[in-house]
């Protein structure tokens, strides 16, 4: 069950995240994920959030990305793993307040920040634990985004990243069908920041994500899937600041996404995914962003190399 856990875990990960949850790999396992996604949005919730004033662009904000993802078992309940991957963001039209200073809608091509990640299982209900759990570290590294950190079509904000993670999960029978579900809470520091108006900016953040997954068959899984991100600190978007460029990088974000997956195994050990997400609450963020992942996930035991 653990192999074929892992497998869907591996597949269902959103794009650039190649293991999700608290379960980890063998030493000297190995799994790879590749995966290509759309977003687009046009409505922008202000600091009133989703259910205030929303400001509608002239046209919608796309974005395409392909992100690459590596994980390798150290040893039994310990794993690394490192992902990045490049992207190209636009908007149809610059008519737009927000459009009126320099750069600020101009389409941005490049990479994306790349993150490594550690975790450490301390818990598993394979040896008697009534749920299984992990812990880990996270850094992002984005510096080289920073000189288009004030476009709405940004990649990145600039910044290099310290976080934080605890994960829990369960796996089991559901009747003639099994299932499995997570919940993992992040702390993130941001390292590069400055401070506007007695805030510090960007705001250090807190965020959680989950998934409940249920498997018809060994070889076919369906779930749902959240996101939730929350910023200690910031500033309200405000039509005065465009002429900074930090307008974007400064505000006082939340957001809450929700979605479902599906992913079928085929053979060779690979994991073939779809993914959809879209806001259920914006403040300071899309109020409307949708998007749609496509991936594949490949996983190797360490005796198969």
């Amino acid at each position: 069950m653990r192999t074929a856990l892992i497998l869907f875990l591996l597949g269902l990960a959103p794009a650039a995240v190649a293991g999700s949850g608290p379960w980890t790999l063998s030493g000297d396992d190995m799994s790879t994920y590749v995966g290509a996604s759309y977003t687009r949005w046009r409505h922008f919730a202000g600091g009133d959030g989703s259910f205030g004033d929303v400001v509608e662009l002239p046209a919608a904000v796309t974005r395409s990305d392909l992100q690459v993802g590596i994980t390798y078992g150290l040893l039994p309940g310990a794993e690394v793993e490192v992902s990045g991957g490049v992207g190209w963001s636009g908007i149809g039209n610059e008519d737009a307040p927000v459009c009126s200073f320099e750069g600020a809608c101009d389409s941005t091509l490049g990479l994306t920040p790349i993150t490594a990640r550690t975790k450490l299982r301390l818990t598993d209900e394979l040896r008697g634990a009534p749920l299984t759990a992990a812990v880990g570290g996270e850094l992002r590294f984005g510096d080289f985004t920073r000189d288009t950190r004030m476009r709405i079509t940004a990649l990145g904000d600039g910044q290099t990243d310290l976080a934080a993670f605890a994960s829990v999960g369960r796996q089991g029978a559901l009747g003639s069908w099994s299932y499995a579900t997570y919940v993992e809470l992040l702390g993130r520091h941001r390292l590069l920041s400055t401070e506007i108006d007695g805030q510090k900016v960007p705001a250090d953040e807190l965020g959680s994500s989950g998934e409940f997954l249920v498997y018809p068959t060994p070889n076919a899984s369906v779930g749902v899937a959240y996101d939730v991100l929350h910023a200690l600190g910031g500033l309200d978007f405000s039509e005065d600041r465009l002429d900074d460029p930090d307008r974007f990088t400064s505000l006082s974000v939340s957001s809450v996404k929700a979605g479902g997956k599906l992913a079928i195994r085929s053979v060779a050990n690979t994991t073939v995914n779809l993914s959809v997400l879209g806001t259920v609450y914006g403040r300071n963020n899309p109020a409307d962003f949708f998007t749609v992942g496509f991936g594949i996930g490949t996983f190797r035991a360490g005796g198969d190399r």
